[in-house]
């Protein structure tokens, strides 16, 4: 005997792979908030061992992180250009990294943390909209048109 979700999740209509969706998407636009508002912090609160002033390297270095910042607001509305902008600012930054300090900065400093944040977030982004396209794709059997032979 089949029930309604199980009829629902075979035919794509119902609130089932659309629930998952609307949850990671959720998900991700609360920890893309938090983000925000560290980054806020980082920026309004001073700190009171900063070396002034602050170099041109570093400032390059941090604007990939308000670059990936600005994909993760992005992606609220526009899922996928948001998701791999936000990747791709990270991966950006590793290569300014590169050629400003000649290493690569995979370390578990704070920054590579961050950086491991925006990527996940970027990703859950991209996966948000490719379960969403997916979705949208199917058309449930009785919704598809009917060729009537005519004009």
């Amino acid at each position: 005997m089949e029930t309604k979700i199980d009829q629902s999740m075979r035919t794509g209509s119902g609130r089932g792979h659309h629930g998952a969706v609307r949850i990671l998407r959720w998900i991700a636009r609360i920890w893309s908030l938090v983000v925000l508002v560290v980054a806020l912090l980082i920026v309004i609160l001073p700190d009171r061992y900063a070396v002034y002033p602050v170099p041109l390297s570093d400032w390059v270095l941090l604007s990939f992180y308000w670059i990936a910042i600005l994909g993760l607001l992005i992606a609220w509305r526009w899922e996928a250009l948001g998701g791999a902008l936000a990747i791709a600012a990270v991966f950006g930054r590793s290569v300014a990294f590169y050629f400003i300090r000649g290493v690569w900065p995979f370390d578990l400093s704070s920054m590579s943390i961050l950086a491991v944040v925006f990527v996940l977030l970027g990703i859950l982004y991209l996966v948000c909209w490719r379960m969403s396209r997916h979705h949208h794709s199917e058309v449930p059997p009785e919704y598809k048109p009917v060729s009537t032979g005519g004009k």
